[in-house]
């Protein structure tokens, strides 16, 4: 969706007898592009037939941060305290923002709630938003604080070695500007939620969130705050390090695996999935328990993955996909995401996804549950 259609669709949710000329007059722009735009509102499914009857709730809402990304990868082994030579590259990131870009070029219909400085970094993320395709339009600007800021060093084959993130600002996601967006929420298909929030955040979410409720764990030192939650949970996804420190157990094989996901599920999460690096993924719903892995991966750059991985599981779920089907084209998302160099594959488009999943690289196998 556009900018311009986004305004257009705002107008007829507040007053769905509002007229073409009406618009026209109020976003001075001609009746025959406002017409142009309304028919593409119909076909993209946001506005079913004449009458400007609303099709309610056919999108996502991302609420998590936003971030610059700045990005080091040796061109050679490094060595602790020296120099290395290598590339430094800037971009649009953070776990949320990430999610909802990845979202967007899948063309899927997607909102963020975020927080950006009024900086030359933060207008760079309003921007690159908008040309993405994503609904910037209640993202919260802040005056007297940095946009908030993630470093990241690679090793020379592409996996994250270290980093530091600088994300102050996100406390100004608070608990009065998600009361405002609370309706917007309510009115999502699906609403996914990173733990970079603070915990008073979280729970208004969990307690007034009408919508299926995605988490995005972000990290070990991120994940706990769910706790207490899970049965408000829809979909929860840590990995296994984030996971032993959720349950308070260690994981050593594919039965510790197993028996975490049956006590998530006992917990009421409604779909868990523990992503396991070079393992694969192991999911389960109250159906069965699964596990898919890759024949094979070609990794430029891991960092983005889990994000884009987070965005095929929405996807598939927006589009009436089943927990073991998403898995999949989530799976395919990540592996479109490691061959780039960039958080971001450029290169990402629903197109692009569903010539990934054909060549049937992702293999399942079901673990528990009936055959």
């Amino acid at each position: 969706m556009t900018k311009r259609e986004n305004e257009i669709l705002e107008m007829i949710q507040n007053n769905p007898m509002i007229s073409q000329k009406e618009i026209a007059e109020k976003l001075n722009i001609t009746r025959s592009s406002v017409g142009v735009h309304i028919a593409s509102l119909i076909s993209q499914g946001f506005i079913a037939g004449k009458g400007y009857v609303v099709n309610e709730g056919f999108f996502v809402t991302v609420v998590g941060g936003s971030n610059m990304d700045i990005l080091g990868k040796p061109s050679v082994p490094m060595k602790g305290n020296d120099s290395t030579p290598g590339t430094i590259s800037y971009s649009e990131g953070g776990v949320g923002r990430n999610i909802a870009e990845n979202l967007a070029k899948l063309s899927a219909p997607v909102k963020l709630l975020s927080v950006v400085g009024k900086d030359s970094n933060g207008e760079r993320i309003l921007n690159s938003g908008m040309r993405s395709g994503i609904d910037m339009s209640r993202v919260k600007v802040v005056e007297g604080m940095s946009t908030s800021t993630y470093l990241s060093v690679l090793n020379h084959e592409g996996e994250v070695l270290n980093a530091l993130s600088d994300m102050d600002i996100v406390s100004e996601i608070n608990s009065g500007y998600i009361l405002e967006c609370m309706g917007l929420m309510n009115r999502s298909k699906l609403v996914c939620v990173d733990t970079n929030l603070e915990p008073t955040v979280l729970e208004l979410v969990f307690n007034q969130c009408q919508a299926p409720i995605f988490i995005d764990t972000v990290s070990s030192a991120k994940c706990t705050k769910i706790l207490g939650f899970e049965d408000k949970i829809f979909l929860l996804k840590p990995n296994v390090i984030e996971t032993e420190k959720l349950l308070n157990m260690t994981i050593k094989s594919e039965a510790d695996i197993l028996s975490a996901m049956a006590q998530f599920l006992e917990k009421g999460i409604k779909n868990i999935i523990i992503t396991a690096g070079t393992d694969g993924v192991y999911f389960a719903d109250a159906r069965g328990m699964w596990h898919a892995q890759a024949e094979k991966a070609e990794i430029v750059n891991s960092n983005g993955a889990g994000d884009a991985f987070m965005s095929g599981l929405l996807y598939g779920f927006l589009n009436g996909e089943s927990l073991e089907e998403a898995c999949v084209t989530g799976y395919n998302a990540s592996l479109i995401t490691l061959k780039s160099a960039s958080t971001i594959n450029p290169a990402l488009s629903d197109k692009v996804l569903e010539e990934q999943k054909s060549k049937q690289e992702v293999k399942l196998r079901k673990l528990r549950g009936e055959k």
